[in-house]
């Protein structure tokens, strides 16, 4: 619940790269975030699989992911996975951009 108080400070225009490892054990995560689209994500942290223009991705318990977005405007990004359950229980986040 940190990030929902003190979100993270992200640049506007720019490329950020964010990595997401789903600890589990046993709940997938689907990750988002709201406002933005994910420029590439790269599946397992693997540049040789690569995904473009893609809103939320689902990561496998003991999986994880390299996710890069540019935030376009000045704002806060929420972030959350669509696991509801788990985004109920506090899993989600903000990025105030610029």
């Amino acid at each position: 619940m940190r990030y929902l108080s003190e979100p993270i400070p992200v640049p506007v225009g720019e490329p950020v790269r964010l990595y997401l490892v789903d600890a589990g054990p046993s709940l997938s995560s689907a990750f988002h975030v709201v406002g933005a689209i994910f420029d590439v994500v790269q599946p397992d942290g693997n540049p040789e699989n690569v995904l473009r223009g893609v809103s939320t991705h689902l990561v496998g318990p003991g999986g994880g992911a390299v996710f890069e977005l540019t935030f376009p405007e000045p704002g806060v990004y929420p972030f959350v996975t669509h696991a509801m359950r788990d985004a109920a229980a506090g899993a989600m986040g903000r990025f105030r951009a610029g």
